[in-house]
């Protein structure tokens, strides 16, 4: 990509070509208060692989080993043959896992290099029936168990997956993102296990409440850095069309424009989380609109589009052009007051209190630059007018662009600026 591209920084973590996990023997006699064994497991690196994301992988195969290894004690506590209850009962056992002793060694095994770590794993059994008395007792708190055992089947068989293609040699880019995945996939899981505690110290409702917090957070995330991201690195056209000297100063006619790829791919993603109203008739296919009462009117409260709206209506992504000492900055996604008959301009508040996000594509053929406002309601005119006084003309003059994500706190991300692309062809590049 251009200079004027800056790519976040990312570590891949080529995970683990198998596992083998064994629970060692152990002639420790099991009291009534605490059930306590040795545990062990074996992960594999490949190259390029981190130590510490597979000691991370190592722990959590040492906390499940513990669990399927103390299944006699969970069947016991259950007393009453219940396969869901035993199995949430399972799930429970992990997070009451208590590792100690923990010890770890790097060996080389038919070529290839091995790690090993082992602990001391216990479970106290008076807790683990306390939490089976509450769960039968307790709807919800079942409910969200079921819900979190749900969603760790679900992670650890992304886990699995991810793991095998990390297998595979592919373009680093592609190990960078994969390692990614797998971080977040490990942040889930130990999340996860730490609300399993959280359904009974605090409550089911409350429980509840962290877990939609949660699921808002992480969605947050998503679109920062799938679809606001992204369009940081949208490559500009610039391009200097004319110069009129008028009254001692210089009219630098600049006609502007970006690549229409990346807006296509932001409101894309967009459309997964909030609903979207698509191109508006007058502007078609040139700009794209979310508004406030198709996400935020009627929702229920478990509704996460309201939210999500007003996330990405506290942020806005603009091209800025500079001409010498001279700059301008357009939108290339904003937020703007509205009525019915006019979407993305900017209004006086008092016009509407509706509020619509707009995504815009400016190619450097078109003669008007949406989201912006010039004479009352007219759009701002392309090429752009930049007056330049006559003793910065005569010298060295540059055109320079950058673009910058901004949010509540401020600029999140911004490229450096650097010369804008040029050519016909800009509205194609990815």
């Amino acid at each position: 990509m251009k200079a004027m591209r800056v790519r976040a920084a990312g570590i891949a973590f080529c995970m683990a070509l198998s596992f083998v996990a064994t629970a060692a023997p152990t002639d420790q006699t099991e009291s009534l208060s605490a059930w306590v064994k040795p545990v062990e497991t074996s992960v594999i690196l490949g190259e390029g692989d981190s130590r510490v994301k597979a000691r991370e992988v190592a722990i959590d195969q040492l906390k499940r080993i513990a669990s399927a290894s103390a299944g006699s004690v969970v069947e016991n506590i259950t007393t009453v043959k219940d396969d869901k209850l035993t199995e949430q009962m399972r799930m429970i056992s992990v997070s009451l896992v208590k590792l100690d002793q923990i010890k770890e060694m790097v060996t080389v095994e038919a070529g290839a290099v091995v790690l090993k770590v082992s602990a001391r794993a216990s479970i106290d059994q008076s807790e683990l029936a306390r939490l089976t008395r509450e769960l039968r007792q307790d709807t919800e708190k079942a409910k969200a168990i079921a819900k979190l055992q749900k969603d760790n089947e679900s992670l650890r068989e992304e886990l699995r997956k991810v793991s095998e293609q990390l297998q595979q040699r592919k373009a680093p880019s592609t190990m960078d993102e994969l390692g990614q995945r797998q971080t977040r996939i490990l942040t889930a899981l130990v999340t996860n296990e730490g609300q399993v505690r959280q359904v009974f110290e605090k409550g089911a409702l409350l429980a509840m409440a962290d877990a939609d917090a949660k699921r808002f957070e992480d969605t947050k995330a998503v679109i920062l850095q799938d679809a606001l991201m992204p369009l940081v690195d949208t490559p500009l056209r610039a391009e200097v069309v004319s110069v009129v000297r008028e009254a001692g100063a210089y009219k630098v006619g600049l006609r502007v424009g970006w690549s229409a790829a990346p807006i296509d791919r932001a409101q894309k993603i967009l459309s997964k989380y909030l609903q979207s109203g698509g191109l508006y008739m007058a502007e078609r296919e040139r700009e794209a609109y979310f508004s406030r009462r198709d996400n935020a009117e009627g929702r229920s409260p478990n509704d996460l589009k309201p939210r999500l709206y007003d996330f990405v209506a506290k942020h806005k992504v603009v091209a800025v052009f500079k001409v010498g000492s001279k700059s301008v900055e357009l939108p290339i996604m904003a937020t703007y007051q509205h009525d019915t008959f006019t979407r993305c301009r900017q209004k006086p508040e008092s016009s509407g209190d509706l509020g619509v996000i707009c995504l815009f594509k400016l190619l450097p053929s078109s003669s008007e630059i949406l989201g912006t406002v010039e004479n009352g309601y007219r759009y701002s005119v392309n090429p752009l007018t930049i007056v330049l006084p006559e003793s910065e003309a005569a010298g060295a003059v540059s055109v320079m662009g950058a673009v910058k994500l901004i949010g509540p706190a401020g600029v999140v991300r911004q490229t450096e600026f650097s010369a804008p692309l040029q050519g016909e062809n800009v509205s194609e590049r990815k």
